[in-house]
């Protein structure tokens, strides 16, 4: 996980990379106005307590998030390791984006 400085933010980077996806890129399914647009949501195929990480994405695009992972995931879920780490972490709206936030 990489902290960066974001004005006077500090922004957390997490494991997980959002790609661009279908028609929606990542730009927009992080876009926000304000921090109740944000939800913090599974980045990937495994889950944040299988060695997976979370995300932060506007809420409207949750069912999508969802579904395109259940259709990208199928059967991957038995290569996902059982580990310790920390899933939490609050999500805000900084600069427009949905991003983990330390404050």
């Amino acid at each position: 996980v990489e902290i960066k400085n974001n004005n006077e933010n500090k922004v957390i980077e997490n494991e997980t990379r959002l790609i661009e996806i279908g028609e929606i890129s990542k730009e927009e399914l992080k876009r926000c106005s304000q921090d109740s647009d944000c939800i913090k949501i599974q980045g990937g195929c495994c889950p944040c307590t299988s060695g997976g990480g979370n995300i932060a994405i506007n809420k409207k695009y949750e069912e999508y998030w969802n579904d395109k992972l259940t259709k990208e995931c199928i059967g991957t879920h038995s290569i996902c390791l059982a580990v310790m780490r920390a899933c939490g972490g609050n999500v805000r709206c900084i600069n427009n984006s949905c991003e983990f936030a330390l404050n």
